[in-house]
């Protein structure tokens, strides 16, 4: 994974080895550049589509520990986690309102306490009611809530590993494809909005990154050739790092020439430190 760059006033969430219960919260605080956009009702946002994607989620994950979603255990389990984030979360300086969520766990609690007289289906109706509180409770954490999130979708060369940020070996099977984008309301829809909007041709993208002060996104792109060059031909087509600001204005190159520059990583002065086959070599690690 390319560097990602932490920025100034975001808060990481420190590892806890009792509990994984925010461990997908830092992960995104870690790698996402985020600002503050409007909140909105989970319950309007989520269409049945969605919906249906989170439920299969969570019975796949139920399926990893080897058991179903109508299981006691599986239950049991989410309350359990339920607590523990409800008590991390008001232990949080920044802590939100969460009476409402606490309530609703307290009732959920009690309809537990009846899980022998239910039947599977009724016990599956209750796991995701429990999950979707968990969720909500989840979605209410400083670190994410009203946030978006940058990322990058990218089509790889899959042949060699050491070989997937050279722009020439794409040519191979002409792939192209990628993009940056930004999730605007993660947790809430899949929605997502183009940032480069057909600005740069057909090509290949690789590698993002962050400024320190969030207002600079970078990334690697190698336009894909019309014509096959040699591999030694000052023609071929390379992997040259790129940046635009935050919402996707004034995109620039920032390198040329005939190599490879890529995983740029933002340094604290605001330069940009990167990788490049400017030794020499036909790949990452070797020749």
């Amino acid at each position: 994974m390319g560097n990602a760059g932490i920025m100034p006033g975001m808060q990481i969430v420190p590892r806890v080895d009792k509990s994984v219960r925010l461990h997908v919260l830092a992960v995104i605080a870690a790698v996402a550049w985020m600002w503050p956009v409007p909140c909105c009702d989970i319950a309007r946002a989520d269409t049945s589509a969605f919906r249906a994607m989170v439920e299969a989620d969570w019975a796949a994950q139920a399926r990893r520990r080897g058991r179903s979603g109508d299981s006691p255990e599986a239950v049991r389990d989410a309350l359990k986690r339920a607590g523990r984030l409800l008590g991390d979360l008001r232990a949080r300086a920044d802590s939100p309102d969460l009476s409402a969520d606490a309530r609703r766990l307290e009732q959920l609690r009690a309809k537990a306490a009846g899980l022998a007289g239910l039947d599977a289906k009724g016990r599956l109706s209750l796991y995701r009611e429990v999950r979707w509180a968990v969720r909500a409770l989840a979605l209410k954490n400083p670190l994410l809530a009203g946030k978006r999130i940058v990322f990058m979708k990218r089509r790889r060369f899959i042949c060699q590993m050491l070989h997937e940020y050279l722009g020439y070996f794409y040519d191979y099977g002409d792939i192209a494809g990628g993009g940056v984008y930004i999730l605007d309301r993660p947790g809430h829809s899949m929605a997502a909005r183009d940032l480069i909007r057909g600005r740069l041709k057909r090509g290949n993208y690789t590698t993002l990154a962050l400024s320190y002060d969030a207002r600079t996104i970078y990334f690697a792109f190698a336009r894909r050739a019309a014509k096959r060059h040699d591999f030694y031909s000052p023609q071929r087509q390379c992997f040259h790092l790129f940046a635009m600001d935050a919402g996707g204005t004034n995109l620039r190159r920032l390198t040329d020439g005939p190599n490879d520059d890529f995983d740029p990583c933002p340094l604290p002065d605001g330069g940009i430190a990167f990788m490049s086959t400017r030794r020499g070599g036909f790949a990452r690690c070797n020749n």
